[in-house]
């Protein structure tokens, strides 16, 4: 679960009342990249690397196949503020920094749908997704043999489908991308879409996501299509099968492993709006977080606190 992830461990003395405290800065990056600081280092995407930087350090990181070079040290990362990086903190100790992937402009697709534009740029064995000029995410494969449908009443709703490896599905409309991800099948008609998927998972379930037009509402469900389910061996608990209920969309198990007082709180729809949909996730055990992904971009950072074997609070 950490074949997309690379992050610098930047060990930095910062005083807090008469105290010092070991800072640790994670930077993620979903291109390989270059760093320049007393030589060069030549890091893959989905590696794990140790930079230690001296006090007046600086270390400059680009990509070989991209524009843009931007400069790092201990300063910038303390100060939280980069037009190239963004920031998520974790607790006091801990901030996860996602480098925006640099320029890139070959192979350039557009797709438009009610004043809404997709755009697909190729770079090498890499696409890059933008929704309206914002980074939506990354696609592990070129464009091949894509296909655009407009459709809806109006028009007003239009699916981009391509083969390739993985064959790769998105579903917008003016207001925002409603689908993006791997599929195995699709269907479409008046009054919906259905968009059925299947990434491993230790449930062996696969994902039913439907749009329907007239009321704007998207249901996503499982279908058990091969196996059984792997329960947990014994009765303790284990977070994992928490984060790969959210993931594959068991909503009702996971609400299941909520404590009685969180559960009088918040309700399974409110559980989904709040874990949105990821792909992947990784576990920070330095910082005991989880940190979800959706097609090569960060989403969120998750904190759980358990008590008697349930989830208690979620931060």
């Amino acid at each position: 679960m950490i074949d997309t992830f690379l992050y610098i461990i930047l060990t930095n003395k910062k005083q807090m009342i008469g105290i010092y405290i070991n800072v640790q800065f994670y930077l993620y990056s979903s291109q390989d990249l270059m760093i320049k600081s007393d030589g060069f280092k030549s890091v893959k995407a989905g590696n794990i690397y140790c930079l230690n930087l001296l006090e007046s350090e600086n270390a400059f990181v680009y990509s070989n196949c991209a524009n843009g070079v931007i400069l790092l040290n201990r300063q910038i990362l303390q100060d939280g503020q980069h037009n190239n990086i963004n920031f998520y903190p974790i607790d006091d100790n801990n901030t996860l920094c996602e480098v925006k992937p640099f320029g890139v402009n070959e192979n350039i697709l557009n797709y438009d749908v009610d004043g809404a534009n997709v755009k697909l740029i190729t770079n090498g064995n890499q696409t890059y997704i933008y929704f309206n000029s914002v980074y939506y995410g990354i696609i592990k494969d070129m464009c091949k043999d894509v296909t655009f449908t407009k459709f809806g009443k109006n028009n007003q709703f239009g699916i981009i489908a391509f083969g390739g490896r993985g064959r790769f599905i998105i579903l917008f409309n003016s207001a925002q991308i409603l689908y993006c991800g791997n599929y195995i099948d699709f269907e479409t008609n008046a009054e919906y879409v259905q968009i059925y998927s299947h990434s491993p998972n230790i449930f062996n379930v696969g994902q039913l996501f439907k749009y329907s037009f007239n009321n704007d509402k998207i249901e996503i469900k499982t279908v058990k299509d091969r196996g059984v389910d792997y329960n947990q061996a014994n009765s303790q608990f284990d977070l994992i099968y928490f984060i790969e209920a959210i993931k594959c969309g068991r909503f009702k198990y996971a609400y299941n492993k909520l404590s009685y007082d969180l559960k009088s709180v918040i309700n399974i729809d409110t559980l989904k709006d709040y874990f949105g949909t990821f792909d992947k996730y990784i576990y920070l055990s330095n910082a005991k977080a989880y940190v979800t992904f959706k097609n090569g971009k960060i989403e969120r950072v998750h904190r759980f606190e358990i008590k008697d074997n349930l989830i208690d609070n979620i931060y």
